[in-house]
């Protein structure tokens, strides 16, 4: 089986604490797409969802392990954990997308992320709609200060070829 080639397909570096990131516009010809998120919360810990579409309807279906705890959801987005996601531990997020342009199907996701201070989890998700998946938005879980993306949080999207 060969390896997969990650093509760059867009990398944003925040300029200043932001809510959320939405990715639009990139090619509907790969395999799958891999998000990668490198960074930290603003002020207090905070949640990152991942929402598909736009679509913020009942259409997700989530299992996650956050470090000793886990719990099952279904809801209007992907909810990721924590992982210490605070404003003095930068946390990595890993997010793999599967057959996000196949519409004869629903798409399933794995989320992989931790930090340096040794809290780790994952979540798969489950998106019910068989819709291609054309926008990708990365937010925080509260919209007001505090519980942003802080500054220097790098987003990037990658197509994986093959």
């Amino acid at each position: 089986m060969p390896t997969p080639t990650y093509i760059p397909l867009a990398t944003t570096t925040l300029a200043s604490a932001t809510f959320s990131v939405l990715f639009s516009g990139f090619s509907q010809g790969y395999r799958d797409l891999v998000l990668v998120v490198s960074g930290k919360c603003d002020v207090y810990s905070s949640t990152l969802r991942i929402v598909y579409n736009q679509n913020g309807s009942y259409y997700y279906t989530v299992t996650m392990d956050d470090g000793g705890w886990s719990y099952n959801d279904e809801g209007s987005s992907i909810k990721t954990g924590t992982a210490n996601w605070w404003t003095t531990r930068p946390t990595t997020m890993v997010c793999t997308i599967n057959d996000y342009a196949q519409t004869d199907r629903s798409k399933q996701t794995l989320i992989r992320y931790g930090s340096a201070y040794g809290k780790m989890g994952f979540t798969t998700a489950h998106f019910t709609s068989t819709a291609a998946i054309s926008t990708i938005r990365v937010e925080t879980d509260y919209n007001s200060a505090g519980y942003l993306m802080a500054a220097g949080t790098t987003l990037s999207l990658y197509g994986i070829a093959g």
